[in-house]
């Protein structure tokens, strides 16, 4: 990790690593305290909203509580609508992502064949990348704008719909996929209006379309099975979505989840404690271990170079 941020040149930034590359409880809870809050506290004590997705780190009662501490509002939107409505989904990470390559191109045309450290490049690059496209109001008054949020407006939030396919476009004679299509080219056969043995080469190309669409299908779904059972081993059990629905709760409101809240702080404690005890002991351990690492010399322990005597 120290590689990737160690250009001392990026200041007011903080950079946080996991072991699973997913942000955790601890980390979610550090963001908003050192980060979001500094940041984004307002002079005359007023509320300040915050919009999350429902992911289980985002949904403690630790980040509930110290947003309640905070004067923050949190709106949580609904499962699988963070791409929607997301101001950062919607249009500001293509616009990072965009700006990110064009530093790297950059460098990498003023470097020529010159070797180029990636990774020590990676703060600065990204440290660029974020002030040109953070720095941009327009983009990211667009990027409310556009989600529906601010300005709120319901129409572009109801009329959202999927980008609509192409059609397919028109020919003569089509490859018999469906079953309309087959019939329509069985009549132009029997009709005179399309050689059998044209009739015949489109029927063998609609074979080999779907023997092949099987094959893939069977590939794609015993990749799907194995990623699957991989990200049950990596993530564990699955946890059930706490605001499904999303949710917007104010600083200082009665809550009719209040009793849930308690028992869930109570548990989040404790589930602490044990993690906080499991990497004492593991610290321990290897302490342990590196002192009895120390008492050999060259493989002979202590206690037998003891019964020697120097000459």
């Amino acid at each position: 990790m120290q590689r990737w941020v160690q250009d001392d040149s990026v200041t007011n930034c903080h950079a946080a690593v996991t072991d699973s590359g997913w942000i955790n409880d601890f980390i979610a809870l550090r963001w908003l305290t050192d980060t979001f809050d500094p940041a984004t506290k307002p002079h005359d004590g007023s509320t300040r909203l915050l919009v999350l997705d429902g992911a289980g780190s985002h949904v403690r009662v630790s980040l509930m509580d110290a947003c309640e501490e905070r004067n923050i509002a949190l709106l949580y939107l609904p499962s699988h609508m963070s791409d929607h409505f997301q101001p950062l989904d919607v249009k500001v990470f293509n616009e990072l992502k965009r700006q990110y390559h064009a530093e790297m191109s950059t460098h990498f045309l003023r470097a020529r064949t010159e070797p180029v450290q990636v990774k020590a490049m990676f703060w600065r690059w990204h440290n660029d990348a974020w002030n040109k496209t953070a720095g941009n109001a327009r983009l990211v008054r667009s990027a409310w704008r556009e989600s529906g949020l601010w300005p709120y407006n319901e129409q572009t939030i109801l009329g959202r719909q999927e980008t609509p396919i192409a059609e397919t476009a028109q020919s003569e004679v089509k490859t018999p996929l469906t079953d309309r299509t087959s019939r329509h080219n069985a009549h132009l056969v029997r009709s005179g209006q399309l050689p059998l043995l044209a009739g015949y080469e489109k029927l063998l190309k609609a074979h080999n379309l779907m023997i092949a669409q099987r094959a893939l299908n069977e590939k794609e779904n015993a990749d799907a099975r194995t990623a699957e059972e991989l990200q049950k081993q990596a993530s564990g059990p699955s946890r059930r979505a706490l605001y499904p629905h999303g949710g917007f709760y104010m600083p200082g409101e009665v809550r009719d989840d209040a009793a849930e809240l308690a028992q869930r702080r109570v548990d989040e404690a404790q589930a602490a404690e044990q993690r906080r005890q499991k990497v004492t002991s593991k610290k321990r351990k290897l302490s342990k271990n590196s002192i009895q690492d120390s008492d050999k010399v060259e493989g002979v322990p202590v206690e037998m170079l003891s019964s020697f005597s120097v000459i």
